[in-house]
């Protein structure tokens, strides 16, 4: 009976020390949704973080998953990380971009390491060979462009930038038939078990806001003749992903458009197929730079079509599944 009351005293004492600090934000003059997503994205730095001695900085997923600073995934788990503690996240986007395999110059790690953020790695616990991620370069030139505005530190920037155009000549490598994006191939997204080919959705929508990232970080070091080069594959890239991608009768962007050896299209409704989107107008991102053109990258009247499609077709009781089929 003791030993119970204590426990319920500690969780109640648990419970309002949580409260405490949530309160905070979902009183706030923030919007609500905003509130709820810093909320969420900061419950992993409690259990799920490592901060060594030597400054390193790693968040994983869970104790039972403990792959340390997943790219893929630290996209959207970091946003907290970078709102509190700034100082961590370049830490974590620097320890990535000084990861380096000296095989395939500009190939990007898919974490640091496996409970430890000192062994950087392609595969995850069980697998044996993994397919080269399209989506981590994307994901590393937008990260790197959020802790810049966030931070301000030109310094930083300029020790990682060599990083970024290794990884930007990598990418184009994968880009195999000059549509602008690295064309997917197998399972080689975030989204574990699903074979992807053509051109996709969500590695488009991501790389065409990757770009102009990359264009606007170079304009800021002065490199004009690059921006306006990554620049103009950012347009091609946008124009490729409106027109190609578009599906008028159902009002959503297809999951896939067909290519070469797949020229099918797959007219699936994906859940991630906005993620370029939002990011693009989460950051800002204007061509020219972000002082530049008043209109959103993407067709925003689409963009909103889209989003409603999604609840319409994708909404299950369980949350959303991630791909429905016409």
């Amino acid at each position: 009976g003791n030993l119970k009351a204590v426990i319920s005293q500690a969780l109640c004492k648990k419970k309002g020390a949580v409260d405490e600090w949530q309160v905070r934000l979902t009183a706030s003059t923030l919007p609500g949704w905003y509130s709820r997503m810093l909320i969420n994205a900061s419950s992993v730095l409690t259990t799920n973080s490592i901060h060594t001695a030597a400054q390193e900085f790693s968040l994983f997923e869970s104790p039972d998953d403990p792959v340390c600073s997943p790219l893929d995934r630290h996209f959207y788990a970091s946003i907290g990380t970078s709102i509190f503690f700034p100082t961590f996240a370049e830490r974590e986007i620097a320890a990535l971009a000084s990861a380096d395999d000296k095989d395939e110059a500009g190939r990007l790690y898919r974490h640091l390491g496996i409970g430890v953020p000192k062994s950087p790695g392609y595969t995850w616990p069980g697998e044996t060979s993994g397919e080269e991620h399209v989506d981590l370069y994307a994901k590393y030139f937008l990260l790197m462009y959020r802790n810049f505005h966030m931070s301000g530190r030109l310094a930083s920037l300029m020790n990682q930038f060599s990083k970024a155009e290794a990884a930007l000549k990598r990418a184009a490598l994968l880009d195999r038939n000059g549509d602008g994006a690295p064309d997917p191939s197998g399972d080689c997204t975030t989204f574990p078990g699903w074979d992807v080919s053509g051109f996709d959705c969500y590695t488009a929508g991501l790389w065409t806001a990757a770009l102009y990232a990359y264009a606007d970080l170079a304009r800021r070091l002065k490199k004009e003749d690059d921006a306006a080069r990554v620049e103009a594959l950012a347009a091609r890239c946008l124009k490729q992903f409106e027109t190609s991608l578009w599906n008028e009768p159902g009002h959503y962007y297809n999951h896939a458009a067909g290519q070469d050896a797949n020229p099918e299209t797959s007219e699936s409704c994906h859940l991630g197929q906005l993620a370029g989107p939002w990011m693009a107008t989460f950051m800002r991102l204007r061509p020219g730079g972000t002082r530049g053109w008043p209109k959103p990258l993407f067709d925003d009247t689409r963009v909103t079509e889209a989003a409603h499609a999604i609840r319409k077709r994708n909404s299950r009781s369980t949350g959303f599944a991630l791909v429905t089929t016409p």
